[in-house]
């Protein structure tokens, strides 16, 4: 007697299987957040044959950083100043993405020597300016998904992330954070001299 068909495997899928071929370690989220919800994520490993069995048609797509996904670094531009300066601070990569409102707002390299860390620069007011987020036990909702916001996320540019070292990379975004601060606090029109 004939099986019946297998249900096709969904958009959401079929992308988390593409990330898991690029050697990336993928968790589903749910839909329309950023957080995984999976007990253990940071220790999920899942293969492309896997990944149906976990992501509904509308979940989330999370890549592990660090380790887990072959030394991937997030850095994550949580502010405009950050966004507009990254080109002058920040070495070329082939992946980036972001959502409507914030275009080019990650970009993502692989790094080695790694750093397996988080490390994020904050104004003194409380606002983040930027992330270094480089750990295992950290992630990062890739293209695929929808911010909780409603704007899909999508890639500015779909390569592969640049490699780099994890310590030369932590000094890019030093400087870049450096350079958003001040931009976030430069006087206005008038006492701009004084400054």
């Amino acid at each position: 007697e004939p099986c019946a068909p297998a249900e096709p495997v969904s958009e959401v899928s079929q992308r988390a299987q593409s990330y898991v071929a690029r050697g990336l370690a993928v968790i589903p989220i749910p839909p329309r957040q950023k957080g995984p919800q999976v007990p253990g994520w940071q220790h999920l490993r899942l293969t492309e044959a896997q990944v149906p069995e976990y992501f509904s048609r509308d979940s989330n797509i999370g890549v592990l950083n660090g380790a887990a996904s072959g030394g991937l670094v997030d850095i994550d531009l949580d502010c405009d100043e950050a966004v507009r300066a990254a080109a002058a601070f920040l070495p070329p990569t082939a992946c980036q993405f972001g959502r409507a409102s914030r275009r080019a707002s990650h970009w993502e390299y692989r790094t080695a020597p790694a750093l397996d860390r988080v490390v994020q620069f904050k104004d003194p007011d409380g606002a983040m300016l930027v992330e270094y987020r480089g750990s295992s036990r950290s992630q990062t909702m890739w293209p695929g998904s929808v911010h909780p916001s409603g704007e899909p996320v999508t890639f500015d540019a779909a390569g592969e992330p640049a490699p780099i070292a994890g310590a030369e990379l932590l000094a890019c975004v030093q400087r870049l954070a450096a350079c958003a601060l001040l931009a976030r606090h430069w006087p206005t029109q008038g006492s701009r001299h004084a400054a």
